[in-house]
């Protein structure tokens, strides 16, 4: 989000203040939710697919290495999964293996109904950004429910997870075969 605050011009120094002088700072949630707000209220419904499409591999860092260091592309994502709850994220992803079909789940970690549509597609797609760097990108998504609010543009998530996407669900989903 800051790099596109950035190249928008949104004053990114005003909504994310710690990030002005150093660009490695932590921040807390309620710093890192003032600036989402800001940021939402600037680019719209898509924007958390904006986001997270501009995160894979190559900026995640220590779990990258981590993930790549895995047997399995099930043990990757698993110790994905497990390294970004540590490191501070901002929705629990969970994954539900089964005997055909699993799925990775958006659970919110935060009672926070501005921001929960936003995160959630923010970290999905950079989940599925991760995945499909570590296996090609014939990763094979057969759906995606999401609890996307009015104005999303569902064409624009079609495209990008190269499956149907259904809008208006209980809990943000990704099913993979």
């Amino acid at each position: 989000v800051l790099a596109i605050a950035r190249e928008q011009d949104w004053r990114w120094q005003d909504m994310f203040p710690a990030f002005a002088d150093h660009h490695d700072n932590r921040i807390s949630y309620t710093q890192a939710r003032e600036g989402l707000l800001q940021a939402r209220h600037r680019g719209g419904a898509d924007l958390g697919l904006r986001s997270g499409t501009r995160k894979a591999l190559p900026q995640l860092g220590q779990m990258a290495t981590g993930m790549r260091a895995q047997a399995t592309l099930a043990q990757a994502m698993q110790f994905g999964l497990d390294y970004q709850l540590i490191a501070g994220s901002m929705v629990h992803l969970q994954l539900e293996a089964g005997p055909q079909q699993s799925a990775l789940l958006a659970l919110p970690l935060f009672d926070d109904a501005e921001l929960q549509d936003f995160l959630e597609v923010d970290h999905l797609v950079t989940a599925i950004n991760a995945a499909r760097q570590l296996c090609g990108r014939r990763f094979p998504l057969v759906r995606v429910e999401l609890r996307l609010q009015s104005g999303a543009s569902l064409t624009a998530y079609e495209k990008f997870f190269a499956c149907p996407v259904i809008a208006g669900a209980d809990v943000s989903r990704i099913v993979i075969d």
